[in-house]
Order: structure tokens, then sequence, then C-alpha cells
């Protein structure tokens, strides 16, 4: 991804094309991530929208943040998209963390808070994985969030934090 399309570079051939604006269905040109979801379908998180690109059909399909439909993106940009160990695609956005199945063109929206004492994350989501443990790690511009799923325990480590969850950001 480039801020001015998606390139494709055939190392064995040599081969380069540019996709962008003038031979694609993109709404934005500036692919900021990308998941390689099958074979043939890349997703891209752009600065306005999710683009799942078929490079053998050279076809585009489009999903953006609609505020009067609970189960859209979260947001139109997004940072990043990561597939879990149970096969569930998250995507950080500037707006929060939507979770979406595979088949279904369906997200939940998740968002993740400090408790009352501390500040609020919300929105400000950059990073994000899971461990062996099954516990999911969200870096915010405020701290990291460790979330284990299974019981719903979630740990916060920031600069305001008690000694043993202290981090310098």
């Amino acid at each position: 991804g480039t801020e001015t399309g998606l390139a494709l570079f055939n190392t064995k051939t040599g081969d380069f094309k540019l996709y962008n604006a003038s031979n694609t269905n993109f709404s934005n040109e500036v692919i900021k991530t990308i998941y390689h979801a099958s074979d043939s379908v890349l997703w891209l998180g752009t600065d306005f929208g999710l683009h799942l690109f078929d490079v053998q059909e050279e076809s585009v399909t489009a999903y953006f943040h609609d505020p009067l439909i609970n189960n859209t993106i979260a947001n139109n940009v997004l940072w990043q998209i990561m597939e879990d160990s149970k096969e569930r695609v998250w995507l950080i956005t500037s707006g929060g963390v939507s979770i979406a199945n595979k088949s279904e063109p369906y997200y939940h929206l998740h968002e993740e808070f400090f408790s009352n004492k501390e500040p609020r994350i919300g929105n400000q989501i950059r990073d994000i994985l899971t461990d062996r443990s099954g516990n999911v790690w969200l870096a915010t511009i405020h701290g990291v969030v460790k979330k284990n799923e299974e019981t719903g325990r979630r740990t916060t480590y920031s600069s305001t934090s008690q000694t043993e969850n202290k981090v310098l950001l």
C-alpha cells in the first residue's frame, strides 16, 4: 500500500502495476494497511473505508461507517487489520475496534475504556495483538489494555498505573 494506491510487483517477471482511482473503484488511494484474506482477496484499510479487493477479478467491494446503522465499521479510517485464532478479523479504526466474521459482512463495535480513575481510551487504539493464552492486547495513546476474552478480566498499563502496571509512554 502507498499514499497513491496499491502497488503490485511480480518478483518472477518484474511486472509492476499500480491500482488507484484511475483504474479501480477505490474510494481513497491512501492504503494504510493490507490483510491477505485468501489467495485472491486483499482487505485494504484506507483513509476512507474498508475495501475488499479481488486481485484476480480486479474488483472492489467497499464498506463504510454509517452512524445510523449499528453494524457498520466503527470509522472510515482504518489503521490495522488482523485475524485472530478464532478466525475473526479485527479492524482498528480511528473510531474504535470493529470485529468481523469473514463469512458475514456485519461488524461488532468493540470499545475499550480504562476504569473511571484512568483516562478514557475510547477511539485512540493504534495497534492490536493476541497471545497464546487468548489475551487481546490493545495499544492506545493512553497506555495498553490486556483483556482475557474468556474471563472478561481486563488489566491496564499506563504511566499513571500502580508500580506493577506502570509503563513509560
